[in-house]
C-alpha cells in the first residue's frame, strides 16, 4: 500500500529511479568491467578447466563448461550484488541523499523497488553480456549440446545476483553508517558462501548423522538437504546440476531429493529476492530519517 492510500506503487516513479541507478552504474564503466568479468570466467574455465583432468586444454561443450563455472558463480556473484547495494540506504541516509529523494513525489516503497530493479539490472546485463557471448563463443566451437541446461544457469545466475541485492538493501537499512554497511556485507558473504555449510555439517554431527559413501555412493537424509539447499547460492548449483542431470561429484554418485528440481530451486531462489525486499519495506517504513 502507498504512503498516500493507493494500493499499488508508481510504476513511474519505481521505473525513474531504477534508471538513475542503472544510469549511475553505466557512468561509472562497471557493466563494462562486469561482462567482461563473466565472459573471461566462462571462456578460461571452457579452455583450461580439463587440463588438470589430462583432457587438455580446448573450449568445452555447454555441460563442462557450466559444470566448472557453478560454484565460482556461487561464491562470486553474492559478493557482487552485496558490493552493489551494501551503501543503498546505509551510504545515503549519511550523505543526506535519501532524505532528499523522500521529499520528492516518491514514497519509500517506490524508492526501494527502484532501486531494488536498478542496481539488480546493472547485473543482469552485466550477466547476460558476458555469459551470453561466452554462450555463442562455445555454441560455435563446440556445438549447441545442453544449451538450454545452460540458459538454466543463467537463469539462475540472474535470479542470485537480484537475491544478494535484496539481501544487501535489507542490512543496509538496519545500518546508520556506510562502514558499519560494509562489515555487515562482508559477514553476509562468509555466513552464506561458507558459514552456513559449516553449520550443516555442524548439525548432521550433533544428530550422530554419517554420510553413507559405500559403493561410491553419496546420501543424506531429506531434512539436511533442505537446510542445505535453502542457501541462495548451494541453489544454483543444484539447480544447474538437475538441469543437466548430474547424478555425481568428486567420484561420489548422489541423488537429489524429488522435490529438489529445477522449477522448485528458481521458485527458492525468487522467495529469496521477494522476502528481503518485503522485510525492507517494512523496515524503511519505521525508519526515522
Amino acid at each position: 500500500m502507498r504512503e498516500d492510500g493507493a494500493f499499488l506503487p508508481d510504476l513511474r516513479q519505481v521505473r525513474t529511479i531504477a534508471l538513475k541507478e542503472f544510469m549511475d552504474n553505466v557512468r561509472g564503466k562497471w557493466i563494462l568491467v562486469l561482462s567482461a568479468l563473466f565472459v573471461l570466467l566462462a571462456l578460461v574455465v571452457s579452455a583450461y578447466g580439463g587440463v588438470e583432468t589430462g583432457q587438455g586444454a580446448g573450449i568445452r561443450g555447454f555441460r563442462a563448461t557450466s559444470l566448472g563455472i557453478m560454484g565460482l558463480v556461487s561464491s562470486f556473484v553474492p559478493i557482487l550484488g552485496l558490493m552493489a547495494s551494501y551503501a543503498t540506504i546505509a551510504g545515503e541516509r549519511e550523505q543526506g541523499s535519501l532524505q532528499l529523494l523522500l521529499t520528492m513525489p516518491v514514497t519509500r516503497a517506490e524508492a526501494l523497488l527502484g532501486k531494488l530493479v536498478g542496481l539488480g539490472a546493472v547485473l543482469a546485463v552485466a550477466i547476460l553480456v558476458g555469459l551470453g557471448s561466452a554462450g555463442v563463443v562455445i555454441a560455435v566451437s563446440a556445438g549447441t549440446e545442453g544449451w538450454g541446461a545452460y540458459l538454466a544457469l543463467v537463469g539462475a545466475t540472474l535470479l542470485l545476483a537480484f537475491a544478494f541485492v535484496s539481501l544487501g538493501i535489507l542490512f543496509s537499512s538496519f545500518a546508520s553508517k556506510r562502514s558499519t554497511a560494509i562489515a555487515l556485507a562482508v559477514f553476509l558473504w562468509f555466513f552464506f558462501t561458507i558459514i552456513w555449510s559449516l553449520l550443516v555439517l555442524g548439525l548432521a554431527a550433533a544428530a550422530g548423522i554419517t554420510f553413507n559413501l559405500q559403493g561410491g555412493a553419496f546420501s543424506m537424509p531429506g531434512w539436511l538437504w533442505a537446510l542445505d539447499l535453502v542457501n541462495p547460492a548451494e541453489e544454483v548449483g543444484a539447480l544447474t546440476s538437475a538441469a543437466f542431470g548430474i547424478t555425481e561429484f568428486m567420484g561420489f554418485g548422489f541423488v537429489y531429493p524429488a522435490w529438489a528440481t529445477p522449477l522448485s530451486m528458481a521458485g527458492a531462489l525468487a522467495l529469496w529476492v521477494a522476502l528481503p525486499h518485503l522485510l525492507a519495506q517494512l523496515r524503511l517504513r519505521r525508519l526515522d530519517l
